[in-house]
């Protein structure tokens, strides 16, 4: 009996808490989630870094056809409306059509990108949708490929 009672612990047999509430038990460990503080980066060589992780997608030749890129100063400006003020944008190119395999690892690639950043502490969000048309047209000019996405970067 002793047995089953520790094997049980603080939930019992019929899987409610017992005792004086969850989490009081000798074997129970209260978890506060909080993160940590974000430890002070240089946002360059973390955006070095992450495009080298993102270009190593398996299956490509050399010359990989995205681009991340910091945007420029009218692009930014466009892309306001998206955010805060406070922030980096890095837009997504490629070279692929839709449908593509491409195109699939192009995300992949995004993905690889998003992670490494993640790891370095740096919060970013992925925005697929919603841009102005003017960052299109500026970026038709371009011939860096059809626009992917976006992502934020908060600082």
């Amino acid at each position: 009996m002793q047995q089953s009672a520790h094997l049980y612990g603080a939930w019992g047999r019929g899987g409610a808490p017992t005792g004086t509430g969850f989490g009081t038990g000798p074997h129970m460990v209260h978890l506060r989630p909080r993160l940590p503080s974000r430890p002070h980066v240089d946002l360059t060589d973390v955006l070095a870094h992450a495009a080298r992780d993102a270009d190593s997608v398996p299956g490509m030749e050399a010359q990989v056809p995205w681009q991340f890129r910091r945007a420029s100063a009218l692009e930014a400006g466009l892309l306001e409306g998206l955010g805060d003020t406070d922030q980096q944008w890095i837009l997504v190119t490629c070279r692929c059509t839709r449908g593509d395999q491409t195109q699939e690892r192009a995300f992949t690639a995004v993905q690889r990108y998003l992670l490494s950043l993640a790891v370095a502490g740096v919060e970013a969000t992925w925005i697929g949708s919603g841009f102005p048309p003017e960052l299109d047209l500026h970026l038709g000019a371009d011939d860096g490929g059809a626009l992917l996405g976006v992502i934020r970067i908060d600082l």
